[in-house]
């Protein structure tokens, strides 16, 4: 038992789980000022994080309407900084464009959830977006959550392929 510890420990020192990991799907909603034509659409993230640098992409959704956008960014101590930079694919059967989005969203969590969340602000082809929020989240995994400490939400450094 003692050697088996020593092992987890050595990994988690190699591994750097020390710092937050923001890989992984993000879900949640994002919210538009007044004058928008809806004011809470669905949000999330898909995101991938390599040292402090974030790519993925993000989706937003209402009704059947639906826009995939890449995006980058930055994470540096609890703060992810994104930039969405194209849209992939699009559904919309109203007369509106999806905004391209930029934001700075603060990391905090609970027992259960880590939480990304802060202000977007945005544009078109044709004009400024209403600026708005973004709320999402992430379900921690069992050995953060019994763990209190802030590791990856994912197998410490390696995977076990078939």
């Amino acid at each position: 038992m003692r050697v088996f510890l020593g092992f987890i420990f050595f990994l988690g020192t190699i591994c750097g789980s020390a710092g937050q990991d923001l890989s992984g799907h993000w879900q949640g909603y994002l919210t538009q000022a007044a004058g928008a034509p809806q004011t809470r659409y669905g949000f999330e993230m898909v995101l991938q994080q390599r040292k402090d640098k974030i790519e993925g992409t993000s989706t937003i959704t209402w009704e059947q309407n639906f826009g995939t956008m890449r995006l980058s960014g930055t994470f540096e101590g609890k703060t992810f900084h994104f930039q969405e930079t194209a849209l992939l694919k699009n559904k919309i059967l109203a007369n509106f464009t999806w905004c391209i989005k930029k934001g700075t969203l603060a990391l905090s969590e609970d027992e259960y959830y880590f939480y990304l969340q802060g202000p977007w602000e945005g544009y078109t082809h044709y004009s400024t977006c209403q600026p708005g929020y973004i709320w999402l989240r992430r379900k921690k995994t069992l050995l953060a959550r019994t763990s209190g400490a802030v590791l990856p939400n994912r197998p410490l450094c390696f995977s076990i392929e078939e």
